[in-house]
């Protein structure tokens, strides 16, 4: 069976927009272009996430790819198109799925403006790394604009404005749509001038969707100091707005409006350039518990390690763990980053849970081989109590570089959701999948920095 792609008009609006972007910075400039081929096999206990016994699947893939790279004095471009070949052993099913990634960055007032966009386009979800069985076919889009401010009057504070869009596209004839606006801002002494720290600052945040509607405003002020050359402490304390409605008929409304006030007492403690670690203990309006950050490298390998509390409307999952530095370049080429973070949109479709979540990463870097761990223990609960979700997921990754055109990838994902309040958030899956990816342009070696990070 062939899945249909259907791509709705305000898609190719959004691919037009990006294109044009791409060739208006690097009409007159270099470019580099890359072409690969990706070729493998991923064997699943549990294709459909069901719980109980469930049927395995062996899936074959095949997936040529185009990528453009140019970087200039004022901007940097990054795009990728590809089309992937999957076919279901068992389930006898074949799909196809085109796939389109892209990213500008660049300045738009030297040293004071700046511009970060992205546009992801693909059959079923821009950030799945695994298609799931799928009777729709449907295309998703998302798309982001951040235009931030920076200004330093040098030791005496840094500046910092920010506004981000972003909209979500889902289903046919824009069945689903969720738009983002965030604003945010900062004025505040930088911690590597030392002395006596100060900072103000602020952010507002609204989602919307066909049915629901939440908005989330903070303001805070926060005092410090730098004990030592390797030690800083900083106390933040403010307020903060929800306003949340869900559900368009009176048996699934949700409302929420209120404000509360919060705290966080952080301890940095910064031995070397290439150490970091930061405690604290905070309250919220959900309560009160530590945070940690952890990052750690040690010549050739990284250690990062945290442990957050948070609000979220999103379950936890292993298209969210990003070993490879993000969607635009998920070949092996670019395994230089280990980034546990996820800067994906939340969409706004039920009440929001409380996300106690403790993240690790581990990633070891050869000179032809990469060794990577990643792992997420996720501990989410709706905000009213009624519901829980307890999700255990882990990664490890082996690549070898065999030549200089072609790679080789062994991977193991595991992932336990449990939940006795959401029948379809109990399930376990072992993932192994083997792919060799073909570069036509060649690669070049790791250099000594593959692990600098930011």
């Amino acid at each position: 069976m062939m899945l249909p792609i259907s791509v709705p008009a305000r898609f190719f609006r959004y691919s037009i927009i990006a294109c044009c972007l791409t060739f208006s910075v690097t009409s007159a400039a270099n470019i580099e272009v890359s072409k690969f081929l990706e070729v493998g096999a991923t064997a699943t206990d549990n294709p459909e996430l069901l719980d109980g016994d469930t049927d395995a699947d062996l899936v074959f893939n095949l997936a040529p790819a185009v990528e453009l790279k140019f970087a200039g004095n004022r901007f940097g471009v990054v795009a990728r198109a590809e089309v992937e070949y999957l076919r279901f052993t068992d389930a006898e099913d074949d799909i196809v799925d085109p796939r389109f990634a892209s990213r500008l960055t660049g300045t738009l007032i030297d040293n004071l403006l700046f511009l970060d966009a992205s546009l992801d386009v693909s059959e079923l979800s821009p950030n799945g790394d695994f298609l799931r069985l799928s009777d729709d076919g449907n295309t998703a889009a998302e798309f982001r604009v951040r235009t931030f401010l920076d200004r330093s009057f040098g030791r005496v504070a840094d500046f910092h404005l920010a506004h981000t869009y972003s909209t979500l596209i889902d289903e046919e004839d824009d069945a689903f749509e969720s738009d983002r606006h965030f604003v945010e801002f900062s004025l505040e002494r930088n911690p590597q001038d030392g002395g006596f720290l100060w900072g103000l600052g602020g952010s507002y945040s609204e989602d919307n969707s066909d049915l629901n509607e939440f908005r989330d405003s903070i303001l805070y002020a926060k005092v410090g100091a730098t004990l030592s050359q390797t030690f800083l402490t900083e106390l933040t304390a403010g307020v903060e707005r929800r306003d949340f409605q869900i559900g368009e008929t009176a048996d699934s409304f949700v409302e929420e409006d209120e404000t509360s006030e919060f705290w966080q007492l952080d301890f940095t403690w910064t031995p070397s350039e290439f150490t970091a670690l930061t405690a604290g203990y905070g309250e919220r309006f959900f309560g009160s518990g530590p945070s940690l950050q952890l990052r750690h490298r040690v010549r050739t390998s990284l250690f990062v390690a945290s442990f957050t509390r948070d609000v979220t409307r999103e379950t936890a999952s292993l298209e969210r763990i990003t070993t490879l530095g993000g969607t635009v370049s998920p070949t092996i080429a670019d395994t230089d980053l280990v980034d546990l973070t996820n800067g994906s949109i939340a969409t706004p479709l039920d009440e929001p849970f409380v996300d106690n979540r403790f993240r690790l990463g581990y990633k070891l870097a050869g000179r032809r081989s990469d060794f990577i761990v990643d792992a997420v223990y996720s501990d989410q609960e709706r905000l009213d109590g009624t519901d829980s979700i307890n999700t255990l997921l882990g990664r490890l990754v082996f690549d070898r570089r065999l030549s200089n055109f072609l790679s080789f990838r062994l991977q193991y994902d595991y992932q336990m959701s449990d939940s006795d309040d959401i029948p379809t958030q109990n399930y376990t899956e072992n993932r192994f999948a083997v792919k060799f990816i073909y570069h036509f342009d060649g690669v070049s070696e790791f250099e000594d920095d593959d692990l600098d990070i930011q």
